[in-house]
């Protein structure tokens, strides 16, 4: 599948395109004067020891990529929190079988279409609609407003799931609590990769690998402590800690609109 892929696209980034425009035209016009505004730092060692390098040089000295993805990283780990544990707590707590406990995913997998559905067709107007009523010129880090709202959902999500199963609740409340908590995901997933794209253009792969570098980190490693979570404090209280953790990043937004242009200023991106 892979083969048949690489055969079949068609390449889209912009250095490489005009890379190769210019070769043509250095070909077709004998002139060697001919040079791209856009170097493509070409295939070789340096260039990729550089490609490997940036992410983990970007989240250590750039606070406009690690804060977001931080925070990004955080709720993901909740997600693969969330996830590794569904089954197996509706086993032991519904008495679900082995085989229906995979029926406990439709909540989370219902949240994360409705999550999808409901940026797609909101987004842009709601962007649109904050750059004409703060009366200025368009900031990236509008981009980030969503997560006002993605962060207090997922506070919502993580209680009703967590006290639902604690207190034995029907099962159909936990799956509404998970598909909330679902939806507030793409409240952080969207907004944040926007917002890097937006702010690096050109050069967004090396942030979005940054972001993606550390939120599989966190979620690797925060899944470790569910067990111990879960056994100290029980479902209801482990998840309502965990609910407060999310509801910790409500005021980013806020925080990037109003010192957003000052840390570009200062840690430009590059």
């Amino acid at each position: 599948m892979v083969a048949v892929t690489l055969a079949v696209l068609r390449e889209s980034y912009r250095p490489i395109l005009l890379d190769r425009r210019v070769k043509r035209l250095r070909k077709e016009t004998g002139n060697p004067d001919l040079y791209s505004a856009l170097p493509h730092p070409g295939s070789g060692v340096e260039a990729v020891k550089k490609s490997l390098s940036r992410p983990f040089f970007l989240l250590t000295t750039s606070p406009i990529v690690f804060l977001p993805a931080f925070g990004l990283a955080v709720i993901y780990g909740l997600m693969i929190l969330m996830i590794s544990t569904l089954a197996v707590v509706f086993q032991d707590r519904y008495g679900f079988s082995v085989g229906s406990s995979g029926l406990a995913y439709l909540g989370f997998g219902v949240g994360l279409i409705a999550g999808l559905i409901a940026f797609a067709f909101t987004s842009d107007s709601a962007y649109e609609s904050l750059v004409a009523r703060t009366g200025g010129a368009p900031k990236p880090e509008m981009r980030l407003a969503p997560i006002t709202i993605g962060s207090p959902l997922a506070c919502i999500g993580l209680i009703v799931y967590g006290w639902g199963i604690q207190e034995e609740v029907h099962w159909m409340l936990p799956l509404v609590g998970s598909a909330i908590f679902a939806t507030a995901i793409i409240a952080f997933i969207m907004p944040v990769t926007t917002y890097l794209i937006e702010v690096f253009r050109q050069l967004a792969a090396g942030p979005v690998g940054a972001s993606a570098v550390l939120r599989s980190v966190v979620g690797g490693v925060l899944p470790l402590c569910a067990n111990s979570l879960y056994n100290r404090l029980g479902l209801g209280w482990g998840n309502t800690l965990l609910a407060f953790i999310a509801l910790v990043f409500t005021p980013l937004p806020w925080l990037f609109y109003r010192n957003g242009e000052e840390l570009r200023r200062r840690f430009p991106p590059k």
